[in-house]
């Protein structure tokens, strides 16, 4: 029976020891506590963290309706076999505007099918992308060494690095996105042209005050903003971007890695370099989608709510258009036609353009729900989020989070024990406190709902090798000893499979350690733990969640290291 599945009622109805009750009482608190910020729900394996926090955004849905309804809940998880499961929970909740992905998924539009070597998620993990990403963007706002020499209208204009500078300083100055700060650069660039061309043109003989007008001036401004030449100029010193442009072509070439990490050592420059188009398809890993969303907001993105209002209001004036020369064609039609036996049989425009297509068009603009609305908009300010396996999420990938909720108001369940994330989080109080400061509370969970006692106290030996400060936690059942085998007399291999006995089984391995968090099995057979624990810096924590998967039994194949036994 999953954890999913109301551990507190299976509490009751189980021998158990006496830490249940306080412990069920806390879960009580933390589903019903009103105050806003973080609240962090801490638990080994097992404890029913995530059962609390589905419990939690029920509460909330049911007593923030009005709210959440219009602004939706975003609910995080580790893989998609664990959203899947959680989207069969939810709708039993009878609740609606939640929207379900896994941190791979959030940038909408971007897929990740890449997959990155473990130094080079650290580094594209770690908060020195913020760096990296901005001097990759300052790359792109150019001043040249030379001038430029340009003919409009049969004069010659120069674009010389000053002014060009000079344009770039007041761009800059605006403090604006990237691409927001494109019209300031314009205004000063093309100005600076403009009172170029002024002089040439209006100049008196005489030498006396210039002949042309402020109003002249203007003029030869619009007229300079139009010209291709100009305009290819403001493309070389200022262009218009996009965050996937400039991610492929920062991570595609190690000249612009040697520029925008030159702070930092050749390792983490050849960890970060890598082609990102095959076949002429650009592909991203999973590390890659909070990077491209710091650069959507450091270049600057359409505002999807203002592009669609526009579309609507666009809309409804070519069909205020087509709705005139409808009734004008009808009228042309009526009065042609001087025999009014033959009226009924004409076919009227207004029969031929219906209001089929002016309902599709509407449900498309219209008609959508919140979590529809929100999945498609990576600017949506979620009015709560809940993340599971949050001990996994980088520097990055927090910020990417974080700016989907400026409220602030999280439920993060996690264990840092589980860690397997070469930058995920070491503690809580060092991630949160970058964004809410002393505005989270952590709650620890410590009775076991899963796993067998036997199971827990192995997985134990295991945690507390890499942390001292680890605290057990108390099963509330009793189990099977874990078996270990040297080898296993049939060829097994990883994967997930359901037995004769219609139970829920795991071989895990090397290969697919990672695919099993924050999922369980009947039961589980480990291969090769060693191999797990070679496999990163965080290889124990990785074993740690490979042994807390079974809810029945576990079997060890292979070497067992000595100090765990």
């Amino acid at each position: 029976e999953s954890a999913l599945h109301q551990p507190l009622e299976r509490a009751r109805t189980t021998h158990i020891s006496s830490n249940v009750e306080p412990n069920k009482r806390e879960q009580d608190e933390i589903i019903r506590h009103e105050r806003r910020g973080v609240m962090v729900v801490d638990g080994g394996p097992g404890t029913g963290k995530t059962a609390v926090a589905l419990h939690r955004i029920a509460y909330l849905l049911y007593n923030h309706r009005e709210r959440l309804a219009s602004t939706g809940v975003l609910i995080l998880g580790p893989n998609s076999t664990f959203l899947d499961y959680i989207s069969r929970v939810l709708p039993e909740l009878g609740e609606t505007g939640v929207v379900l992905s896994t941190i791979s998924e959030l940038f909408p539009g971007v897929t990740a099918t890449l997959q990155d070597s473990l130094l080079t998620r650290e580094i594209k993990g770690s908060d020195a992308m913020v760096d990296i990403l901005g001097e990759a963007l300052r790359a792109y706002q150019v001043v040249p060494e030379d001038s430029a020499t340009i003919k409009v209208e049969q004069l010659y204009l120069t674009a010389t690095p000053d002014m060009v500078k000079a344009a770039r300083t007041r761009a800059r100055r605006s403090h604006k996105p990237h691409n927001d700060a494109r019209g300031a650069f314009i205004e000063h660039f093309v100005q600076s042209l403009a009172e170029q061309m002024a002089n040439k043109i209006g100049a008196d003989p005489l030498g006396g005050k210039n002949l042309l007008s402020r109003a002249d001036v203007d003029q030869l401004f619009d007229e300079l903003s139009e010209t291709p030449a100009v305009q290819e100029l403001i493309d070389a010193f200022w262009p218009t971007l996009s965050p996937q442009s400039v991610l492929a072509e920062l991570l595609g070439s190690e000249d612009a890695i040697a520029h925008a990490a030159y702070a930092y050592d050749d390792e983490t420059r050849e960890a970060l370099f890598r082609p990102t188009q095959f076949d002429g398809i650009e592909a991203w890993s999973a590390a890659d989608v909070a990077l491209l969303d710091e650069l959507a907001v450091l270049i600057g993105m359409p505002d999807v709510e203002a592009q669609e209002e526009a579309e609507r209001a666009a809309w409804k004036e070519q069909v205020s258009d087509a709705e005139d020369a409808l009734d004008i064609l009808s009228s042309s039609m009526s009065t042609d036609n001087d025999d009014d036996m033959f009226e009924a049989e004409i076919l009227s425009a207004h029969d031929v353009i219906d209001a089929e297509a002016l309902a599709r068009r509407q449900q498309t603009l219209d008609h959508r729900s919140t979590a529809e609305r929100a999945a498609a908009d990576y600017t949506w300010a979620y009015g709560h989020v809940v993340i599971d396996e949050a001990q996994e999420l980088t520097p990055m990938e927090w910020r990417m989070v974080f700016r989907r909720t400026p409220s602030r108001w999280m439920t993060v369940v996690g264990d840092t024990g589980q860690t397997s994330s070469p930058a995920g989080v070491d503690a809580w109080e060092d991630t949160l406190g970058e964004f809410v400061g002393e505005r989270f509370r952590v709650h620890h969970l410590t009775v076991n709902y899963r796993t067998p006692q036997p199971i827990a106290d192995l997985a134990f030996k295991v945690r507390k090798s890499v942390d001292d400060s680890a605290q057990q936690t108390e099963s509330i059942r009793d189990g099977e000893p874990v078996r270990f085998l040297d080898h296993s007399d049939e060829p097994l291999e990883a994967g997930i499979f359901t037995d004769d006995n219609g139970r829920l089984n795991a071989v895990i391995d090397v290969s697919n350690v990672e695919e099993v968090k924050g999922l369980e099995f009947d039961h589980v057979t480990v291969i090769n733990p060693v191999d797990i624990i070679e496999r990163s810096p965080l290889g124990i924590n990785d074993l740690y969640v490979a042994l807390t998967r079974a809810t029945q039994t576990l079997t060890i194949i292979g070497e067992w290291p000595e100090e765990f036994h």
